[in-house]
């Protein structure tokens, strides 16, 4: 087994300990001194505290993420088409198995480590990419949602994928997407929203004769926190102005339910404030299936169980890092908590027949 060991220094280096893809290492960390003080500081948190996490967060980095998602047990197939950027993570058997579709945000390109542990747990995942991957636009200027029907619709006609219907798990920009294609789509059964906005912020969206403008974000409103990152709370647009209404994703019109899940320390979106907009536009227009899931002391990055805490990261966009937020403890727990959410909630909500489709 090939073992690669990272000094936990790079955290002040503002660097996400996580692999974009397949296949997965194991990671083993280190803690000295002075990184137990720089690390402490930017988490509010005791050195003893922190290095009593550092040492759990490596367990449960082998045993709860890497060892159940053997190479031998999942299949990985290139889903490039002459449209679609993706991979195609499924379980080995003859299924049929529940399909999901995985997008993430502004980090752009083709991250599969959500859908590799989904797989695991006897999804089969499509992980897409949408901008910054191969021939796909560098930045997500105008979104065609054709796009992303069609790779909903491969993922339905797969001969292992069960049911009429996909479900859709997304985070930060990659949830407004995830929102239009459950709002316009009807291959879309099941959403869940991870810290997402509940209209379009920056970029428009087309489909067929349907134009939406994005809201334009507000550079100037930037913020720099004490640890000389930078907060983008501010610089989002409040879709309850007259002027934004048009840029709102009509997600009354969508085929099944939708979840949000948000953390309260969110620190990069208002997440609350969004998931709480979008289940009230929902009740108003008489759609019941709108669930909002909110995980206090939790930031931005819900990600699956062991993945480490990372308040703030660098991102290709900006010269200094983005600040995700979240206190330690409490949202490392919200992603044990949410990861089991997330799971029930695709079982419930996309159907499963007996027979596959080969």
């Amino acid at each position: 087994m090939l073992l690669i060991e990272v000094n936990i220094g790079l955290l002040s280096a503002a660097l996400r300990l996580v692999t974009r893809c397949l296949p997965w290492l194991p990671v083993k960390t280190s803690l000295n001194r002075s990184h137990t003080r720089r690390f402490s500081d930017v988490c509010r948190r005791s050195s003893d505290e922190i290095k009593c996490w550092t040492f759990c967060s490596d367990q449960r980095w082998h045993s709860r993420i890497l060892l159940p998602v053997k190479l031998n047990d999942i299949a990985s197939q290139d889903a490039v088409t002459s449209r679609i950027a993706s991979d195609i993570v499924e379980c080995e058997g003859e299924g049929p198995f529940r399909g999901v579709i995985d997008m993430f945000g502004g980090v752009g390109g083709l991250v599969e480590f959500r859908s590799s542990l989904l797989a695991s747990r006897g999804f089969a995942c499509l992980a897409l990419a949408y901008f910054a991957y191969d021939d796909l636009p560098s930045l997500p200027i105008k979104m065609d949602l054709k796009y992303f029907e069609e790779a909903a619709q491969f993922l339905c006609d797969h001969p292992k994928v069960s049911g009429d219907g996909v479900g859709v798990v997304a985070i930060c920009k990659g949830a407004e997407m995830a929102l239009a294609m459950a709002s316009y789509l009807p291959q879309v059964t099941a959403t869940v929203c991870i810290n997402g906005p509940n209209a379009l912020n920056g970029n428009s969206l087309v489909y067929g004769d349907v134009l939406v403008n994005g809201i334009p974000y507000k550079m100037e409103k930037i913020q720099s926190t004490d640890f000389w990152s930078l907060s983008l709370t501010n610089a989002m647009g409040d879709p309850r102005k007259p002027e934004n209404q048009d840029s709102i994703i009509p997600l009354e019109k969508a085929r099944g339910p939708i979840l949000f899940l948000v953390g309260n320390k969110d620190q990069h979106y208002d997440s609350l404030f969004f998931a709480r907009e979008a289940k009230s536009r929902a009740e108003k227009y008489g759609k019941k299936d709108v669930y909002v899931q909110c995980y206090p002391g939790a930031g931005h990055l819900l990600e699956p169980p062991g993945s480490p805490f990372c308040p703030a990261s660098k991102s290709p966009h900006f010269s200094l890092p983005l600040t995700w937020g979240g206190d330690l403890l409490p949202h490392c727990r919200a992603q044990e908590t949410s990861w089991k959410a997330l799971q029930e909630y695709f079982h419930r909500n996309i159907s499963c027949s007996r027979q596959n489709k080969l």
